[in-house]
């Protein structure tokens, strides 16, 4: 959407909805200048009012966080603003930073070394990093980590969730390059789905709250939640940032803890046993079926209507050697 004087918006719509005749696909524009770099506009919905939020297009990459780090960020306390808990215990600001280094003991992420990301890799996803590096980041760039509920506005109504995965990296095989998929949500934010999987503020007993699932997670955790330790530096742990218009104005229990269990919650996925060989051969065998070779044949050919053709094919049974016919 393009309007003189005001900032262009990019952003999708799914139509496969009742009454489509009728729908307005609509969306927010602002004076040119006011969308922060390098985020969009998402709408968070409450009852009948929505409120505006500008979130990142992209998740933070190796290039923007790297600024953090070269301008001090793991040695400048303001930016620290949360406690610091490993479990039951509550770390003083000195002994977590001990925690938060590189392959070579260096601040930063987990998966860096020698105070810098790997060569050619400045536009990924910067991953290896625990809630507490998210979230100073953010500090220093203006911003916040979202909320679950804002994540959750970003990414779009439910119907999106097919669409986006299958346009999203489930390769499976590695982290992409951020906007390398062109899975793009509601609001215009790409790699929700399955690149990093992304941290976001809520916490409940001591865990935060992270989302979208990794490019080596099962598709099924892209709209669920999952709570893992604050401190967790996965190299499946990527991020991105909100900017709240009229904070004040967002309802508490936005930013308030979630229980395990509510609210997509998928922590369950990853607490299941895997079961016995003897128990999965039994569920199997449930889908067992005989390989055969099914003799088809066609039995008749009708093409002499301009729109259609009609085929008579036979087929045999797995089970009696009956033919079964197919038009």
């Amino acid at each position: 959407m393009a309007r003189q004087g005001y900032d262009t918006i990019f952003a999708v719509e799914y139509t496969g909805i009742e009454n489509v005749s009728t729908y307005r696909f609509s969306r927010n524009i602002f004076p040119s200048g006011t969308t922060p770099n390098g985020m969009v506009h998402a709408c968070q919905f409450y009852g009948d009012t929505t409120h505006d939020f500008f979130i990142d297009k992209y998740e933070v990459s190796n290039r923007a966080y790297s600024e953090f780090v070269d301008r001090g960020g793991y040695q400048k306390k303001e930016y620290w603003k949360f406690p610091f808990v490993d479990g039951n215990k509550t770390l003083a600001w000195k002994e977590a930073m001990t925690l938060l280094v590189n392959r070579t003991d260096q601040p930063g992420p987990s998966g860096w070394q020698a105070g810098d990301f790997p060569d050619g890799e400045d536009d990924y996803p910067v991953t290896g990093i625990s809630w507490y590096e998210a979230a100073a980041y953010a500090e220093f760039a203006g911003k916040e980590l979202p909320t679950i509920h804002h994540w959750e506005s970003a990414k779009g109504l439910p119907y999106y969730n097919s669409h986006v995965i299958n346009q999203s990296n489930s390769t499976r095989q590695s982290l992409a390059k951020v906007g390398t998929f062109k899975g793009i949500n509601a609001f215009g934010t790409y790699d929700m789905a399955e690149n990093a999987r992304e941290w976001c503020v809520n916490e409940s007993a001591n865990k935060r709250t992270i989302r979208g699932g990794a490019w080596n997670d099962p598709s099924y955790t892209y709209p669920h939640l999952v709570w893992i330790p604050p401190l967790d530096r996965s190299e499946k742990n990527g991020f991105r940032c909100a900017k709240y218009i009229q904070r004040e104005t967002i309802p508490e229990w936005s930013f308030a803890p979630v229980s395990p269990g509510h609210f997509f919650d998928s922590t369950f996925w990853y607490r299941a046993k895997t079961v016995s060989d003897e128990v999965f051969d039994v569920v199997k065998n449930a889908f067992f079926y005989y390989k055969k070779d099914l003799e088809e044949k066609i039995e008749s050919n009708d093409d002499t209507h301009k729109d259609w053709k009609r085929e008579k094919i036979s087929f045999t049974t797995a089970y009696d050697d009956k033919r079964v016919i197919l038009y």
